[in-house]
């Protein structure tokens, strides 16, 4: 039996939405980790295998949700968090950020594959993900950074829809000319878009451009990523388009979810 079916083995037939703790629907699990619960749980109808990628669809829904999800990618929303933790080393007058990144260098291999070994019951074969994160999938070439990136993105559907949504405002000739400048745009259109509770992404997109403006190595394989990077393979499909009309606080393509929920 490979990975992928013994993630389908595990599903237990509801979507997990991030939120306060809840008995799981199979009515013998109880889901309280040490970094996420959840509520809202939403019955799942049916499940398809695609070529590539799957399906899953919600009772009441008239398009389903791009990816599966089991008990066990609930530990996706505990590992994404360390990121701004570890940016947070960053903070500070300039010298605290040269030493920042002295020591990001010195110890992100460590903490990459902590979390590569930690979420390893969640990773499943490359034609198993949706679409958009198929193309991530194809463009990073360290299996370590892959596997963490692609999971994060595919069990969190949230951050997977905001990605496309600031991707696809990505304007290729202006990154090739100044990507700096093309980066901090897109951080503002993030910046306008994003809930402002959200306080603990705003300061690890901050850190992180200071990490960027500071290895120069980095924002070379950035350019690569871009350049390669087909749009088309990223932007939303109806289904995703119908999914973030009707959640979120978030506002995709720059309208409100009043707004959203009108179209």
């Amino acid at each position: 039996m490979n990975q992928y079916e013994r993630h389908c083995q595990e599903l237990v037939f509801k979507m997990e939405t991030y939120g306060q703790k809840s008995r799981l629907v199979n009515g013998k699990e109880y889901q309280d980790s040490k970094f996420a619960s959840y509520n809202n749980l939403m019955e799942i109808m049916d499940f398809k295998v695609l070529a590539k990628g799957c399906e899953t669809w919600i009772k009441g829904h008239k398009y389903p949700v791009r990816g599966c999800f089991n008990s066990k990618t609930s530990v996706v929303h505990g590992y994404k968090k360390l990121a701004p933790i570890l940016l947070k080393s960053l903070e500070g007058n300039i010298f605290k950020k040269f030493i920042g990144l002295v020591y990001l260098k010195l110890n992100w291999k460590k903490y990459l594959e902590f979390v590569y070994l930690g979420m390893r019951d969640v990773y499943t074969e490359p034609d198993r993900y949706s679409q958009p994160v198929r193309e991530i999938y194809r463009l990073i070439k360290d299996e370590q950074t892959r596997e963490v990136v692609c999971a994060i993105l595919e069990f969190d559907d949230a951050y997977r829809y905001r990605v496309q949504d600031i991707l696809g405002e990505l304007n290729k000739a202006n990154f090739r000319l100044d990507p700096m400048d093309e980066i901090k745009r897109l951080v503002r259109v993030y910046v306008h878009r994003e809930d402002k509770t959200m306080g603990r992404v705003f300061n690890a997109i901050r850190y992180g451009l200071s990490y960027l403006k500071l290895n120069r190595k980095l924002l070379v394989k950035l350019k690569d990523f871009v350049e390669d990077l087909d749009l088309d393979e990223i932007k939303m499909s109806k289904e995703d388009i119908y999914w973030t009309n009707i959640l979120g606080s978030y506002k995709y393509r720059g309208l409100s979810l009043e707004d959203r929920r009108k179209l």
